[in-house]
């Protein structure tokens, strides 16, 4: 993995299943960008990248969402290989308040169409890994993820 020039290290490589959307299988590029996911199944799947700021979540191959992802099958036996170069990108921060205006809300989920975060004991949120452009971000919701639960809150 690359940023067009330079190797990235660290970098987080996803694979989840393209039906269910569940995320089975995940790893860490090396110093020299490399990555290798082991032990998967037959199936179809999306590949996802991300290095954090200052660079773009991409999904294989190329594409900026989910719903565009290019479906991957995998065989039994099969070695598939997926490059990824990472456009440069952004991040959105802020805090997420009581309907008081000022009682932090910690364990919010906070998410955009490109990625998402939990809130800390502050309220304070960073959603990494967003292309430059505009974006909306939205609270609670549904199912917390960041507490594996059913919200109590709505979204906003």
């Amino acid at each position: 993995m690359t940023d067009g020039t330079n190797c990235l290290s660290n970098a987080d490589v996803w694979v989840d299943e393209y039906e269910n959307n569940d995320f089975n299988y995940g790893t860490q590029t090396d110093s020299d960008g490399y990555y290798t996911v082991t032990g998967v199944i037959p199936a179809d799947y999306r590949i996802i990248a991300s290095a954090g700021y200052p660079y773009a979540q991409q999904y294989y191959d190329g594409q900026e969402t989910h719903d565009d992802a290019a479906r991957v099958s995998i065989g039994l036996g099969d070695v598939f290989t997926a490059n990824f170069a990472l456009d440069p990108g952004g991040m959105i921060t802020g805090y997420v308040y009581a309907d008081d205006g000022t009682t932090p809300m910690e364990n919010i989920n906070v998410r955009s169409k490109f990625s998402g975060a939990c809130t800390d004991e502050n309220g304070y949120y960073e959603v990494q890994g967003i292309p430059y452009g505009d974006e909306n971000i939205s609270a609670g919701g549904d199912w917390n993820w960041c507490q594996d639960q059913q919200s109590i809150y709505g979204r906003e």
